[in-house]
C-alpha cells in the first residue's frame, strides 16, 4: 500500500541505539544531530532553571504542579528538560541565577532515547519569554525547606 508524502517512515530506534556512540564520537554536542526528532512544533509553558536543575512544564500542567511552582519548590524528574540549539536558551537565562520563565518556542522531541535519559525537548528558536521570578543560584535546588525532602 502506498503512503502519502506527508507520512514519515518509522524510526528504527534499535539502530539509533547501536550507532549512537559512533555518531557522537568525542563531541557530546553532536548528540542532537545523531537522534531523529519530531517535526518542529510551537510549545509554551514554564521553564525552571537553576544549578543542575532544568524542568519544563507545558502550559497544560496540572494545578498541583503549578502550586508547587508558585512556592518555588524542588521538582520531580518526570518532566522534560530543555536543551537549546546554539544560543536559543542563552538569551533567556543570562547568568547563573535560578529563574522561572514563561517561554514560547519552536521545539522538537526526540523520537528515540538511545542514551536512556530524562525526557527532553530541543529548543530551536525562542519566540517570546517573560521572567516570572529570579533568585540567587541554588534557590530551586537547595534551600533549608526543600533540603529535608
Amino acid at each position: 500500500m502506498a503512503t502519502s508524502c506527508s507520512e514519515r517512515a518509522p524510526v528504527d530506534c534499535e539502530a539509533v541505539a547501536r550507532e549512537i556512540y559512533a555518531c557522537v564520537g568525542d563531541d557530546a554536542d553532536r548528540i542532537t544531530s545523531c537522534i531523529p526528532f519530531s517535526r518542529p512544533a510551537r510549545l509554551s509553558g514554564v521553564w525552571t532553571s537553576d544549578f543542575e536543575h532544568n524542568v519544563f512544564f507545558e502550559d497544560d500542567a496540572s494545578e498541583s504542579d503549578m502550586d508547587d511552582l508558585a512556592r518555588f519548590e524542588r521538582y520531580v524528574v518526570e518532566y522534560p528538560e530543555l536543551t537549546g540549539a546554539g544560543e536559543a536558551l542563552r538569551s533567556v537565562k543570562q547568568g547563573k541565577d535560578a529563574v522561572i520563565v514563561h517561554l514560547s518556542f519552536i521545539g522538537r522531541r526526540p523520537l528515540c532515547d538511545p542514551i536512556h535519559s530524562r525526557p527532553w525537548i530541543l529548543v530551536d528558536k525562542v519566540i517570546s519569554h517573560r521572567i516570572l521570578e529570579k533568585r540567587p543560584p541554588g534557590a530551586i535546588t537547595w534551600d533549608p525547606d526543600n533540603a529535608k525532602q
